[in-house]
């Protein structure tokens, strides 16, 4: 429309051949004209036409490559798309292919992904292969080794009291990173656990502790200090049948153990022994317990792009390994898969936000979150000012359940006061995009199960989706399915820590939702032009 070529070719052959001197349909006009000419103006007439040809050439052509990139809007010094227009860039297909890409090598791990029995290295060398194609973004792998509890033989545990003698509970775990040990000793409640008090003496005492309110490695150190001779752990409430066989160790993997046995138990028999110790009878434990450790690497994926300031950084983040028992597809291939598929639409269109992004794959999330406390502390030990330059993180975690819900985590649910009042705001950018899109969604806590702890205990205010795992307490509520249909009674996902965590168990309707979500707000947080500012409105600076 805005290059007629019919009207170029017109006025170049006025140019070359005025139309008022030459008519070209009067035939023996024109041969006597060409009769007129010698030979030496004619090649002078021919050489001009052909320079005025190629100039006009070179012009059109120019003018038409500069048209096409104008309408793209997306070269790095132009115009960028909007929130809007770049999440619809981020295809629910494209994602799903990076899920392939990872059960495919789960397939060549007895279908596994998980840091320790294999999987992992080939998801990183993936992940790394796509970030690679272009020099957009600096991409580095950061190392740092894992202790790994090795259990050599099942755990045994035997109770009595009263006239019921000796019996076994079989429905029991050895507690990641126990001590190998064999005691009987009488069996004192400390319920929680979370404070001297809850102890009190325990010298010769098994304690009996439940879940919650506190880490299991600070029950543990708890006990320890009281006298405790071991640790027998319950399940919450949540878990009426299903044992706990939690990691106690300290967040960032350098804690001393704690030299106790420690085995896990479900919730239901807690309550009994429970019931039965508030009575006054005193009940006897034989425990024993058997394991070593190992060590290995593990690594996390640094994804920095060379555009947008260094001084308001925008982590997106989601752990990239799964547990060893299935190849943790939706457990976390659903989060990394989206979170690459963002990194890989900012590399092809060119995006230069105002703020620099980067992403981040975090190893060993499944072994308690070992690789985003590690990036996080190995900035406030060795380059602090970087850790003070992010602006706000972003963690997708299992964003594809069956039985799902659209979960946003709820900002004010964060530990620290500053980091919550930060990721208030995150939280209703994501409410209103749902609510923009006329989809369902709800809150949920951050309850320091995924990679965002690291930072929102460090003050930095974080967001993201969740579409649910092995809860809630009854299964997926009538409320629930009123919102986004489903199974009442049954838990969002069902095959959460499970072998059959595989490509069937995605809901792609689901997963087009949270990857529309996360990139648009992604973006619309790395565009703004003050983003201090839009997360801390009502002070001049974000002290932490």
């Amino acid at each position: 429309d805005r290059y007629n070529m019919e009207e170029i070719w017109s006025v170049w052959i006025s140019s070359t051949m005025p139309s008022d001197r030459y008519n070209m349909e009067d035939t023996s006009e024109s041969s006597a004209l060409v009769g007129a000419y010698s030979i030496n103006q004619r090649k002078q007439a021919l050489k001009r036409r052909q320079i005025l040809f190629v100039v006009v050439v070179v012009v059109v052509a120019a003018a038409i490559v500069g048209a096409v990139i104008a309408t793209q809007g997306n070269d790095k010094t132009g115009t960028q798309p909007s929130s809007s227009s770049f999440s619809a860039l981020v295809k629910v297909d494209d994602v799903f292919g990076h899920l392939k890409q990872f059960y495919n090598i789960s397939q060549q791990f007895n279908n596994t992904r998980s840091a320790w029995l294999g999987g992992f290295n080939k998801s990183v060398e993936y992940v790394v292969s796509q970030l690679s194609t272009s020099d957009y973004f600096d991409v580095s792998v950061q190392r740092f080794r894992v202790d790994h509890f090795l259990e050599t033989k099942p755990p045994s545990l035997f109770f009595s009291y009263d006239s019921h003698g000796q019996v076994a509970n079989t429905n029991i775990l050895t507690m990641r990173f126990s001590s190998t040990g064999n005691i009987t000793a009488p069996i004192k409640d400390a319920q929680f656990g979370c404070t001297v008090a809850d102890f009190g003496v325990m010298t010769g005492h098994i304690a009996l502790v439940l879940r919650g309110n506190c880490t299991y490695y600070e029950k543990a150190k708890l006990a320890l200090n009281a006298g405790a001779a071991g640790v027998i752990f319950s399940n919450s409430e949540d878990y009426p049948i299903t044992p706990t066989n939690g990691r106690v160790r300290g967040g960032n993997d350098n804690a001393e153990y704690v030299n106790l046995p420690m085995i896990g138990i479900a919730y239901d028999y807690y309550n009994t022994l429970s019931t039965v110790l508030s009575a006054g009878v005193v009940v006897e434990a034989s425990m024993s317990t058997f394991g070593t450790l190992t060590y290995q690497e593990s690594a996390n994926i640094i994804a920095d792009m060379k555009f947008g300031k260094d001084d308001t950084v925008v982590v997106v983040g989601s752990h990239l390994d799964s547990v060893e028992a299935g190849p943790g597809i939706n457990d976390n291939g659903s989060g990394s898969s989206v979170n690459l598929q963002i990194a890989l639409e900012m590399m092809k269109n060119n995006i230069a936000p105002t703020n620099k992004v980067r992403f981040l794959w975090f190893g060993a999330e499944e072994l308690g979150l070992l690789g985003s406390y590690y990036y996080v502390n190995d900035l406030k030990a060795n380059n602090p000012q970087k850790l003070a330059n992010i602006s706000c993180m972003f963690n997708f975690d299992m964003v594809g359940s069956p039985n799902f819900i659209r979960g946003v985590y709820d900002g004010a649910s964060a530990t620290n006061k500053h980091a919550a009042n930060g990721s208030v705001v995150i939280q209703k950018e994501f409410e209103q995009r749902f609510n923009n899109r006329g989809l369902g969604w709800q809150l949920t806590p951050f309850n320091e199960r995924s990679d965002y702890a690291a930072f929102t205990t460090n003050g930095i205010p974080a967001g993201g989706l969740f579409t649910g795992a092995e809860g809630p307490i009854g299964g997926k509520t009538e409320e629930e399915k009123s919102k986004y249909g489903g199974i009442v009674g049954v838990a969002y996902d069902t095959c959460y820590h499970q072998a059959c965590d595989t490509l069937l168990n995605i809901d792609l309707g689901v997963l087009a939702d949270m990857a529309d979500a996360a990139s648009y707000v992604v973006y619309d947080m790395a565009t703004k032009a003050d983003i201090q500012h839009f997360l801390y409105p009502n002070s001049t600076a974000a002290a932490q």
